[in-house]
């Protein structure tokens, strides 16, 4: 029987909230709440996490990090996430936790612990519950066709920009915050694990700024690939057009000030 990639009621994230972009969107969509008995299972794994956290081994691994952003000479350094094979390693079955928001945060520290345990690579434990802003970004008025991909598999991108005269139809997609759920979000948060964990806005607002990616969802794949001896200048004006989107939205983020970043290795 095929892994299931998701921890049930409705909360699916292939990767098991690896990918901090759609981790943020998953739990964005969730209700701000916890109840006391998942508040007290929260707690006690947060409290494990902790006590992992104060280890003498994490400050050796800040300092390898930090004089390795810094180019000086280090011992190679290993960073291994399963991603999508974390839904083999914790199973949705082995969560003890029934409302959605404390899944999820229960799914994140039990990796966390399995991290330190059993894989024991060079990432950094940190007694730090991440809350991430709540938003929803919109689309290119344009609907990305795949076709296949059930159950994780290879799928085909349909060519949804048949004609490069086509391009001004598209729209810049943006970010919409929702400021007020942000707030519950963090409540909650403080509520359940102030006094163990600190509780910190951290954001991750795409999994990659690499335009190609998005080129390939518009044109498909084969398009994209023939565009650039066929048409290089349609493939320019459409990759200028996904350059000038990303920039608008790098310069909205910093704008609101919610351009925080986020710390594996700190």
């Amino acid at each position: 029987m095929a892994t299931q990639h998701n921890l049930w009621n409705g909360i699916e994230e292939i990767t098991g909230f690896s990918w901090l972009f759609s981790r943020a969107s998953v739990i964005g969509q969730q209700k701000p709440e916890v109840s006391i008995e998942d508040k007290c299972k929260l707690r006690e794994l947060a409290t494990k996490v902790k006590q992992l956290s104060e280890l003498p081994v994490q400050q050796e691994r800040r300092d390898l990090w930090a004089n390795h952003h810094s180019l000086k000479t280090t011992r190679p350094l290993v960073f291994i996430d399963p991603e999508f094979a974390w839904y083999e390693i914790l199973p949705a079955e082995s969560l003890k936790c029934e409302g959605n928001l404390a899944r999820i945060w229960e799914y994140m520290m039990l990796k966390e612990i399995f991290w330190q345990e059993q894989i024991q690579d060079d990432r950094v434990c940190r007694a730090v519950m991440p809350v991430s802003h709540v938003f929803q970004q919109t689309g290119f008025g344009i609907d990305i066709e795949l076709v296949g991909g059930g159950d994780t598999g290879s799928y085909h991108i349909n060519s949804v920009l048949s004609d490069y005269d086509d391009l001004s139809k598209l729209t810049h997609r943006r970010i919409e915050i929702d400021q007020i759920k942000t707030e519950k979000m963090l409540d909650v948060a403080h509520d359940v694990f102030d006094g163990i964990l600190e509780v910190q806005q951290e954001n991750s607002w795409w999994f990659s700024l690499g335009l190609t990616m998005d080129a390939i969802y518009l044109r498909g794949f084969e398009n994209f690939l023939v565009d650039m001896f066929d048409n290089p200048e349609g493939l320019h004006a459409l990759m200028q057009f996904l350059s000038n989107e990303a920039l608008q939205r790098v310069d909205f983020l910093e704008y609101q000030d919610v351009f925080v970043g986020f710390g594996f290795f700190d």
